[in-house]
């Protein structure tokens, strides 16, 4: 069942407060840049069709609009990149770190 805008917008928005309380401002956490939230999108670490939650602060990362998220996701499964599973290991190993410098900077 698709998920409703409401239900995007509100993991979204969850997704960017909890951001603005960890580091105090929105940034990409591919490569670190401190974006404003238009430039911005809420990934799933885990795809909801790889069985991930809609889970916000456990599931929930901000990451560039452009590059950035279409680099984690295999165009035609919406499956884990590379990259993708790069993101979600360094997610595992401290949530609270500001970015996993996976890739440079991304543009705006």
């Amino acid at each position: 069942m698709p998920r409703s805008h409401e239900q995007k917008q509100f993991f979204r928005n969850t997704v960017i407060d909890e951001s603005r309380k960890m580091f105090g401002d929105t940034v990409c956490r591919m490569c670190g840049r401190a974006m404003c939230p238009n430039s911005l999108s809420a990934h799933h670490l885990i795809p909801l069709n790889s069985g991930g939650e809609n889970d916000p602060i456990n599931n929930g990362v901000l990451v560039g609009v452009g590059e950035c998220h279409i680099e984690l996701h295999d165009k035609y499964t919406g499956k884990l990149t590379h990259l993708g599973k790069m993101l979600l290991d360094g997610f595992r190993r401290n949530s609270r770190q500001r970015s996993y410098g996976i890739k440079p900077r991304c543009k705006n």
